[in-house]
């Protein structure tokens, strides 16, 4: 999603993105498709 939204986001000024991940990415065995997410953001 930042790929396709940064070039617009450049245009109009916005320089700020903030992605907020969770300790589920290491220990939360019960939600894997959450878990997956937020793995993701942390590798």
């Amino acid at each position: 999603m930042l790929k396709a939204t940064a070039p617009a986001m450049r245009e109009a000024g916005w320089r700020r993105i903030v992605n907020i991940s969770s300790i589920s990415a290491l220990v939360d065995d019960d939600r894997a498709d959450y878990v997956a997410a937020k793995a993701g953001l942390e590798g």
